[in-house]
């Protein structure tokens, strides 16, 4: 199974809990903005392989816990035509 791993966007608007509630992980005190899915310039995700019976893994970083290296989402997609953005607003924009 190939998981896709989102890129974080800390902007100073952003909520500190909502998307670390949303990935099961512990909030840092940063505000978490934006979770991009996609292959912008900007933040390229990156695909895990992961064992179809492992449970998803929930680190932040680019190694899987089961020690898996993670290839940028670009090398196998090419570009994709849209970005997916999961925003988290703590005020107005």
């Amino acid at each position: 199974m190939k998981l896709v791993r989102g890129v974080l966007q800390h902007y100073s608007w952003g909520d500190k809990q909502a998307i670390p509630h949303l990935l099961n992980l512990e909030p840092d005190g940063r505000p978490w903005a934006e979770l991009w899915f996609g292959t912008h310039l900007g933040g390229s995700s990156k695909m895990l392989d992961v064992d179809d019976h492992a449970s998803v893994p929930q680190s932040r970083g680019s190694v899987d816990e089961t020690g898996g290296q993670s290839t940028p989402l670009i090398s196998t997609s090419g570009e994709l035509p849209f970005l997916l953005k999961v925003l988290a607003a703590a005020e107005p924009l």
